[in-house]
């Protein structure tokens, strides 16, 4: 039920199948394998990646499991990594969308060595710089105000606030409360 789930977009619902049948079966590297997809596809790749790694434990070289491994890298960014588990996913030859992958990480690889595009880490929350801002200088002009005066309703949040981008993606989670 979890993979057709999956299969047909709802990845909240099948992540929760999946995890149900992990309780019941946490040595089966498939379930952790469709987790992953569904993760990935959740645009959650810290836990896509770790569900991964558990499928590859469990069953080594498992090229599915390599598959999921580097789409995983890939959402986050760690493209020359990606790129080695795809090429050592085609070794195994049964995974064609390896080598459309290997492909995109190879591109990605390029441009960034080119200073065509900057693709900012997910890890940090900070902006980078535009591939057209002068070196050793910001990529947007500083802007200062001053202070509000104005009285704060308790519980209203400060901002900018910078959440993970899967902070949301959960049906269970909810914003932090913050104390003023």
């Amino acid at each position: 039920l979890g993979t057709s789930l999956a299969q047909n977009g709802f990845y909240h619902k099948a992540v929760f199948l999946f995890t149900e049948a992990l309780k019941l079966n946490p040595r089966d590297h498939r379930l952790f394998g469709n987790r992953s997809f569904c993760h990935e596809r959740l645009g959650q790749p810290m836990w896509a990646l770790a569900d991964a790694q558990v499928a590859l434990t469990l069953q080594p070289g498992w090229p599915r499991g390599l598959f999921r491994l580097g789409k995983a890298l890939m959402g986050l960014q760690r493209f020359e990594e990606a790129a080695a588990v795809f090429q050592e996913t085609l070794r195994g030859g049964s995974q064609p969308d390896a080598a459309r992958e290997l492909h995109s990480c190879l591109l990605h690889l390029a441009l960034n060595q080119r200073g065509g595009i900057r693709v900012p880490h997910l890890t940090t929350g900070f902006p980078q710089p535009f591939s057209h801002a002068e070196p050793g200088t910001t990529s947007l002009p500083s802007v200062s105000r001053p202070p509000s005066t104005a009285p704060r309703a308790p519980g209203l949040l400060s901002l900018p606030l910078r959440f993970p981008p899967c902070h949301l993606s959960h049906p269970n989670w909810t914003l932090p409360q913050i104390q003023t």
